[in-house]
């Protein structure tokens, strides 16, 4: 069975055994010949791991694939593996992953958060009655365990931002609201903690905006309209304004378009990792 690393990294060193290769009767006097003579090289000082690094990363540039193909000529065998290493490479220009492994949540998260502030967005707009606050409840209730679910995935893989998000929207707006309009079944009204506990969710956002920079404008500019949005629904609701009415139909609106946000990132997401190339802007 073909070995690709015995084909790419051959045995270094110790192919003589550890015999001196001398007939004895030939053996020089101590004073005239070399004090070795096995035909035993000593290994390199590059370490294994070292070499099949350095190794990989030679065969993965344009150069190295065209010098391995050259050499491998009508070898079928060789021909092959050529062609596996210019797979890999061209994987990992388009961004696909190489191995079998948790895949990122980021796209059903956005999905679940636009799904959410739709529900939102029908509530405080009037589109639907007070009389239907519970069931809103328990749809965003749904929606957070598979939120605070992918978010975990996200911190598993080293998404700490994408994780914190998910968590942020996932446990405190996702819970926290639906623990809220399910609460209407037995006190109906608006409460002003509820206004305090949509402010701190605004305000956490905000605190996420230099680490959104970083990683793209985009995720800067929804994070930063959904936390205005929030900011505005939940001084609303503590009667900063006066009335709510007014704020609550305003934070409506905001919901509704950081829904469409939400939804048209996570739809280039994956057409863009399932084609393998940029098809929808992002």
């Amino acid at each position: 069975m073909f070995d690709f690393w015995d084909f790419a990294f051959p045995p270094n060193g110790g192919e003589g055994g550890i015999r001196t290769h001398v007939p004895g009767n030939r053996e020089p006097l101590f004073e005239s010949g070399a004090l070795v003579r096995s035909a035993t090289s000593p290994a390199s000082h590059i370490t294994p791991l070292t070499l099949r690094a350095q190794t990989c990363r030679a065969l993965l540039t344009p150069r190295g694939i065209a010098s391995l193909t050259a050499q491998a000529g009508c070898n079928t065998l060789l021909v092959t593996v050529c062609k596996q290493v210019k797979v890999m490479k061209m994987s990992t220009e388009n961004g696909l992953p190489q191995s079998k492994g948790w895949a990122s949540g980021g796209a059903a998260s956005l999905y679940l958060v636009g799904a959410i502030h739709l529900g939102i967005f029908a509530f405080a707009t009037g589109q639907v009655g007070p009389e239907s606050a519970p069931l809103l409840g328990f749809w965003i209730l749904g929606c957070s365990v598979a939120l605070l679910l992918l978010a975990m995935v996200e911190l598993r893989r080293g998404e700490a931002l994408t994780g914190t998000i998910g968590m942020v929207f996932g446990g405190l707006l996702g819970l926290g609201g639906s623990l809220s309009f399910i609460r209407a079944q037995w006190t109906p009204g608006i409460f002003a903690i509820d206004g305090w506990w949509f402010l701190s969710a605004g305000i956490i956002l905000f605190l996420l905006l230099p680490a959104a920079r970083r990683a793209s404008w985009i995720l800067f500019g929804g994070l930063a309209e959904i936390g205005i949005t929030l900011t505005i629904l939940g001084l609303g609701m503590i009667g900063t304004f006066g009335p709510p009415e007014t704020p609550l139909k305003i934070a409506g609106w905001g919901a509704l378009i950081f829904a469409a946000f939400c939804w048209y990132n996570a739809t280039a997401q994956l057409v863009n990792t399932v084609y393998g190339k940029r098809l929808l802007p992002l």
